[in-house]
């Protein structure tokens, strides 16, 4: 893929992840809205005073049924190049000798299986850490109920925390002045305090309409080419529209654009296909793919939604929502 799709591509990944997900109204999955989600950070010093911080950037993925709330589960991918305390050079600091960015750019947490959580208002999960990995438990103190927003796009809130040993993640610097002093009292508590806020979103069909409905817009010509088409001639309406060439090919994204919004409205047999051809010019689209699993896994078609979410998983092995589509399927 040449630099130009993938720059387009890591734009349209910006503004899914933003905007909500492009999913079926009767879908349980909601992504992550980064720009409404909190993830902070504190820690003990000197006994007494304490160090607060915050990651600003997180994807994820979060699984909520109101009908079996204990199967509330989440994904997590969170940027620790995005850590803030307030003071740039302690955070330069920070990323460097204590996290070691240069190798290890993220965070990870992943629920594990319905069959090993055990509590209800916990969720078990593994959390990966400078490369190590192990079993922690989120305590969930809220969730806010599926409703609607101002723009009418379905969310849900998940918030509470969990404690971790800094050391066990190996978040440690034996020969910093703040992990013991002259005196050997430790200056920086093992036990970190995290606690979360988490917004997940959808897109509803009004608002996928919104993004295709500018008229004489390329999303607009392939909509009208699509909305009359019966399921045994929309494979010769799209080649059709796609011999005429977009005027910047690199950033067509009108496949994905339509075809989500035929997902958001279940009408399958037109999303999948139009979904399928996007796919032929971008090959290596994450947020494709991620649609194409999503649509085949309305249609009940399990054997090539799990098709899909592996392909999506050989291009990101860390991609939240197929990680939890992984859980169901």
């Amino acid at each position: 893929m040449n630099r130009i799709k993938y720059l387009a591509c890591c734009v349209c990944l910006f503004a899914v992840y933003h905007a909500g997900a492009q999913l079926g109204q009767s879908s349980n999955y909601y992504y992550l809205d980064r720009s409404h989600s909190e993830l902070d950070f504190s820690i003990k010093w000197m006994k007494s005073g304490k160090v607060t911080g915050t990651f600003d950037n997180i994807a994820g993925t979060i699984y909520y049924d109101p009908k079996k709330p204990s199967e509330l589960s989440a994904t997590l991918k969170i940027s620790i190049k995005t850590l803030s305390t307030g003071i740039p050079l302690r955070d330069a600091a920070l990323m460097k000798e204590w996290f070691d960015t240069a190798n290890h750019s993220f965070a990870y947490f992943e629920s594990l299986p319905l069959s090993k959580q055990d509590k209800p208002g916990k969720i078990k999960g593994n959390f990966t850490l400078k490369g190590i990995t192990k079993v922690i438990t989120l305590d969930v103190d809220k969730i806010e109920p599926p409703g609607l927003d101002y723009q009418n796009d379905p969310f849900v809130v998940v918030s509470g925390k969990t404690f971790i040993n800094r050391k066990d993640f190996n978040v440690t610097m034996p020969t910093s002045r703040y992990e013991t002093s002259a005196n050997d009292m430790v200056a920086i508590s093992d036990s970190v305090l995290i606690e979360f806020n988490l917004l997940g979103k959808q897109t509803s069909a009004k608002n996928a309409f919104n993004r295709i409905n500018q008229p004489g817009s390329r999303n607009a010509l392939l909509y009208e080419a699509m909305k009359v088409a019966s399921p045994a001639d929309i494979r010769q309406r799209l080649d059709s529209f796609y011999k005429t060439p977009a005027a910047n090919p690199g950033q067509d994204f009108s496949a994905w654009y339509v075809g989500t919004y035929f997902l958001t409205t279940n009408d399958l047999q037109k999303a999948i296909p139009i979904l399928l051809k996007g796919l032929e010019q971008f090959p290596n689209s994450p947020i494709t793919h991620d649609a194409v699993m999503q649509a085949y896994y309305e249609s009940k078609d399990t054997e090539e939604a799990k098709k899909w979410m592996n392909k999506l998983l050989a291009l990101d092995p860390h991609h939240p929502n197929a990680l939890e589509y992984k859980r169901r399927l």
